[in-house]
């Protein structure tokens, strides 16, 4: 294997222009630079990238904040792994999880998900003494960098708003009840809210349940609602696993589902799809939001984005078979 003194005498140059070239190459004429370029692939010279990125006083390393509530093993988190990991690859940048901001760890950057209020303290002190590059997926007031999140009020409201053309008009809502969940709970209901006051104003919205984001949970506190007689003909979930513990009771209570009840639900991380019917949902596309969080965080780490984006993302409607046609 070739080394960087071999470069240099091929390329008669000292060794420090060789470094200088591979490192700083803007400081290093391109006369020069075509040498020493030439030489290397004489040679079939190949840089370190550890060496690298400890020249240049870098780690290479970006770490993923992922909160010790949500579930590791889930589909949530294996997308958002994937496409944060797949952008970070393409740059020769590996990908630390971690779980809490109770440790000082070495990183050039952090991938922030799921912050709460009650983080806000803990990131504060974990970010003061750094100058790890930021972004997060989804909402702060108070971390001054690129924001990418899931625009859940009209998400939500695409799924509602297909219910209502496939001719329901009494739609209950099944919400998240988990603390953690609070601001992305609000915002799907306020999705449900403004659909359906928009076909009747004065409608009373108090066909509302609530459970915690798992199906054996859910499908307790349906059990329970669906076991009453009830009016309402569809029910419009605010996550999927809401919707087939759902499913689940209405099949042991003897409830067809679509046919006496229809059922919506919101993620579309493929669970969905393994229901029996399957779950019409509103898709949120995680691993591309995980992708373009990679990206976003190598070009704020090579100095290539100067301004602090706030994006948002509309879900879609992906169709299943837990929707009857009223119209």
């Amino acid at each position: 294997m070739s080394n960087l003194k071999e470069v240099a005498k091929l390329a008669n140059v000292s060794m420090m222009t060789v470094s200088r070239a591979i490192n700083t190459p803007e400081k290093v004429s391109e006369k020069t630079r075509e040498k020493i370029e030439k030489a290397m692939a004489v040679l079939n010279y190949s840089t370190n990238p550890i060496a690298k990125a400890l020249v240049k006083g870098k780690t290479n390393i970006v770490e993923l904040y992922i909160p010790k509530h949500i579930d590791i093993n889930s589909n949530y988190v294996m997308l958002i792994i994937a496409g944060v990991s797949e952008a970070l690859s393409q740059h020769q940048l590996s990908m630390l999880l971690i779980r809490d901001f109770d440790a000082h760890r070495y990183s050039d950057g952090v991938i922030i998900t799921g912050l709460t209020k009650e983080d806000h303290y803990n990131v504060e002190n974990y970010l003061k003494f750094s100058n790890k590059q930021v972004v997060v997926f989804g909402h702060s007031d108070f971390l001054q960098a690129p924001h990418i999140d899931v625009d859940n009020v009209n998400g939500f409201k695409i799924g509602v708003d297909h219910l209502i053309e496939y001719g329901h008009r009494d739609i209950a809502f099944f919400n998240l009840s988990e603390k953690e969940n609070e601001r992305i709970a609000n915002e799907r209901f306020t999705g449900y809210k403004e659909s359906i006051t928009s076909i009747d104003k004065d409608v009373k919205l108090d066909q509302l349940f609530y459970s915690e984001n798992y199906i054996h949970t859910a499908y307790e506190e349906a059990k329970c609602f669906l076991a009453k007689p009830f009016e309402f003909t569809a029910i419009a979930c605010a996550a999927d696993a809401l919707a087939v513990g759902t499913l689940h009771a209405a099949k042991d209570l003897g409830i067809n589902v679509p046919n006496e009840l229809s059922i919506l639900g919101f993620d579309g991380m493929g669970v969905e799809k393994i229901s029996t019917p399957s779950i019409t949902t509103v898709k949120q596309p995680i691993f591309e939001i995980g992708k373009e969080l990679g990206e976003i965080v190598v070009k704020k780490i090579n100095d290539e984005m100067y301004e602090l984006p706030i994006k948002m993302i509309l879900p879609t409607l992906e169709a299943g078979e837990s929707i009857q046609r009223l119209n």
